[in-house]
């Protein structure tokens, strides 16, 4: 039997209560722990023992669903892939809060990934702060959240792996990757933007699907949705007067109306964004409430994000702004199709 996450705290709107074992699931592959199973009528099993909560059988039992936070993925796992992930669990130890994980130092995540799995009128969901440590929080029906961190005792966990492997075909490449290919041409293109050199810029975009100006991280598409200009359209806008209907203002919802220009100044480079302390590539780096939607709208595309975070105290970091370039390959040549401005939003 493959070894299976312990995780012994209390969970949230579980009492244990001394008894017999209950039998193992009979949807459970054969000698793995299982948590108690429905019993017939269809009535709930007692509740979860919370000092024995088992990451592997909650995978195979239960309905599970994966988010990645960067990409706006979310989708549920079907029971083959929890079965996958379930076996690729490592043994794990409970740590304290702000324990450090065990291993040493720890390499980043190239994706921010979510588990949460339903059962017994409550959840669990599981997420990683480094591949080796997680958080593990419990969520009783009309209880209070409990934070449970955790620590895998393996250098690298084998259920994020797994989980990687598994979504792999609905994944934009990994930030180092993507970095490689498109950090000059990136470069370019903000420069671009802050010289105010439409001809430069336009030559960096794609020549007929144009480049699409988004005010929010979410990115509207359609006949009502965000503004979109071609390569010929792009060096005579800054100085066009007309006044076009851009999306509409976050909180108020009042129309976004402005000439190119104002648009420009309040909606694209309202900072130096060419001077930005952090750049991630395919990787958000600004998060507010908006859901963000990039790949779904621009599959297999790279992003770029050159970011400010907040600085006045008042604000306590939500004055941060991000400037987010989208490019996708077309014959060997990656073109700029997307600019999506960000900030908090409520």
């Amino acid at each position: 039997m493959l070894p299976l996450l312990v995780i012994a705290a209390a969970v949230a709107g579980c009492t244990a209560k001394p008894g017999p074992a209950q039998p193992p699931s009979q949807t459970s592959p054969p000698g793995a722990d299982s948590t108690p199973a429905p019993t017939d009528g269809g009535q709930q099993a007692p509740p979860v023992d919370p000092a024995a909560v088992r990451l592997g059988d909650l995978l195979r039992q239960g309905p599970v669903r994966v988010s990645v936070m960067d990409l706006g993925l979310e989708r549920d796992l079907s029971p083959a892939e929890r079965e996958q992930a379930a076996a690729a669990v490592r043994t794990a130890v409970p740590v304290p809060d702000g324990a450090g994980a065990p291993g040493g130092t720890q390499s980043p995540l190239p994706w921010d990934l979510t588990l949460t799995v339903t059962r017994d009128g409550g959840s669990y969901t599981l997420g990683w702060f480094e591949p080796t440590r997680f958080w593990l929080r419990a969520d009783g029906e009309g209880e209070p959240s409990q934070e449970m961190p955790g620590a895998f005792s393996q250098e690298d966990s084998g259920l994020y792996r797994s989980l990687l492997a598994t979504l792999g075909p609905e994944l934009p490449l990994p930030p180092d990757e993507a970095q490689r290919i498109i950090e000059d041409r990136a470069r370019a293109a903000v420069e671009a933007l802050r010289d105010r050199n439409w001809e430069a810029l336009a030559s960096l975009v794609h020549p007929t699907r144009g480049v699409r100006f988004s005010p929010y991280g979410y990115v509207r598409v359609g006949p009502e949705g965000d503004r979109v200009l071609t390569p010929a359209e792009l060096p005579k806008a800054w100085t066009d007067k007309t006044v076009h209907l851009w999306g509409h203002y976050d909180g108020s919802g009042e129309p976004i109306r402005l000439t190119f220009a104002g648009y420009f100044e309040r909606f694209v480079y309202d900072k130096d964004f060419a001077e930005a302390p952090q750049v991630g590539y395919n990787r958000i780096l600004g998060r507010g409430n908006t859901l963000q939607n990039w790949w779904q709208v621009y599959p297999g595309g790279i992003l770029v994000e050159y970011h400010f975070p907040g600085t006045d105290p008042r604000y306590q970091g939500m004055d941060w702004r991000s400037l987010r370039l989208i490019f996708v390959e077309e014959s060997g040549t990656w073109y700029l199709v997307g600019i999506i401005h960000d900030e908090w939003t409520t």
